[in-house]
């Protein structure tokens, strides 16, 4: 259905000449196929847009269709291409003072060197991205990068550090009533105490996430898997296939929904 809208109106942009809103569009419907993990199409998508905002002149275009092409190399592990269009697109950003993207840029390097288990790179980088941030008082941007700090801290096995930015991040998430990233909060810190073997209080966590989830539609097969293996851990067989199943009851739909797109 997003393929079949941003289509329609790349054609009607097409007809009255409106070249900025062919690359939108065209750019939109890369992001769709890299959600549906098509990165081919993806990519040759992103690089249409890009082609015409280059032709146009839109630098502000042009950044934008480079960071989207970094993403569709790092979904693919790509991690050399990855850094190289980041990079690009941060360089153009700057140029334009273009404070958030640049932030947004810092934070996706950030993630490809954490990928890449290079973990004072990544700490540096997302740090980056948070002063910018602070600096410019965006508060989800805030939220997200105090999470991404805590995970770096997380994978040092440094919990009390790590926990630490995840409540941080989960208070923040709170004050804006973020729903979706209070659930997600949660179950960073259940994944701490799990990695901790604290199986009880991981359970807790994550029941709390999937309360919010349900209460907004959203359902988060991860939480469930989590579930699983925290009650495996503590010898609740029952339980933990009960939970299992609930998991590949929902990639199955997903699965599912992905063809309807």
């Amino acid at each position: 259905k997003a393929l079949e809208f941003y289509e329609k109106a790349q054609k009607i942009d097409k007809n009255i000449g409106n070249q900025s809103g062919m690359a939108e569009n065209i750019g939109n419907m890369g992001s769709v196929f890299s959600n549906m993990g098509n990165y081919p199409k993806a990519l040759e998508y992103h690089q249409k847009a890009l082609r015409i905002n280059e032709k146009i002149g839109s630098q502000e275009g042009i950044a934008s269709n480079l960071a989207n092409i970094g993403t569709v190399y790092y979904s693919q592990s790509n991690y050399v291409k990855a850094l190289e269009f980041y990079q690009k697109a941060k360089k153009i950003d700057e140029e334009l003072g273009m404070q958030l993207g640049v932030a947004i840029i810092l934070g996706n390097i950030g993630s490809v060197y954490w990928s890449e288990s290079n973990y004072p790179k990544a700490l540096e980088y997302h740090q980056k991205a948070l002063i910018i941030n602070e600096e410019l008082g965006n508060q989800s941007g805030i939220a997200m990068n105090l999470r991404n700090v805590g995970l770096v801290y997380l994978n040092q096995n440094n919990y009390s550090k790590a926990l630490e930015y995840y409540e941080k991040s989960l208070t923040i998430n709170k004050e804006l009533d973020a729903k979706i990233e209070i659930a997600s909060s949660l179950r960073n810190i259940a994944t701490l105490y799990n990695d901790k073997k604290e199986f009880a209080t991981a359970i807790n966590y994550l029941n709390k996430a999937i309360k919010i989830n349900q209460n907004i539609g959203v359902q988060e097969s991860s939480n469930y898997q989590s579930l699983s293996s925290s009650h495996w851990a503590l010898n609740n067989a029952k339980t933990s296939s009960h939970y299992l199943d609930t998991m590949l009851n929902i990639n199955n739909k997903n699965i599912l929904l992905n063809f309807t797109i």
